[in-house]
């Protein structure tokens, strides 16, 4: 609880400077001063387009190395053969299923969420430059539908559970006839008998 807690304060801290350097004009929102945008271009391209990532496939690295050390087990082969014991390091098909769905939802993410950054690095790398209307409108397009992949992201979670998963497509049939299916046949066999 204190970590979700502390968590919450540092995030609401690490964004305070927005409410500082960001202001309204003319029913458009951005950053009073350029070296601000640049700084702030370049932190969520770290904060949102590196860091993510890569704590992800560091913390998918170390779940399956705990997966595969957990499965290590000793036992004796045989009376005759006491001395050595056999040692098995396969990974069950559950696990190996749950590292494909981990290792699918990091490429997923990555991919989409890292397009974002990179646009915003493009847009603060070419901030001093002189933009036509038109070039104007389409980066912002561009960035528009940047964040339309970062919320892509969310609902294909699903999609990518369920294609990369024959247990995750299991358990989702289950929980579809035992909730939902159940209900159907319970309401006709009720008034079947009225």
């Amino acid at each position: 609880m204190r970590l979700i807690i502390g968590s919450f304060i540092f995030w609401c801290l690490m964004y305070i400077q927005v409410l500082v350097f960001y202001e309204i004009q003319d029913d458009i929102c951005s950053y009073r001063y350029d070296v601000y945008g640049i700084f702030f271009s370049i932190y969520l391209s770290i904060e949102s387009g590196i860091l993510p990532p890569l704590i992800m496939l560091i913390f998918g690295y170390l779940t399956i190395k705990n997966i595969r050390q957990s499965k290590r087990r000793i036992r004796p082969l045989a009376v005759v053969d006491a001395v050595r014991p056999a040692i098995f390091t396969g990974m069950s098909g559950k696990d190996l299923q749950y590292s494909k769905m981990l290792f699918n939802q990091i490429l997923l993410w990555t991919f989409l969420n890292t397009i974002n950054p990179c646009v915003l690095l493009y847009q603060t790398i070419t901030i001093n430059d002189t933009k036509s209307s038109f070039r104007l409108t389409v980066e912002t397009f561009v960035n528009n539908m940047t964040y339309m992949f970062i919320y892509l992201e969310f609902s294909l979670t699903f999609f990518v559970y369920t294609l990369s998963s024959s247990l995750f497509r299991y358990e989702f049939k289950q929980l579809i006839q035992k909730k939902i299916l159940h209900r159907f046949v319970s309401n006709a066999t009720v008034s079947n008998i009225t």
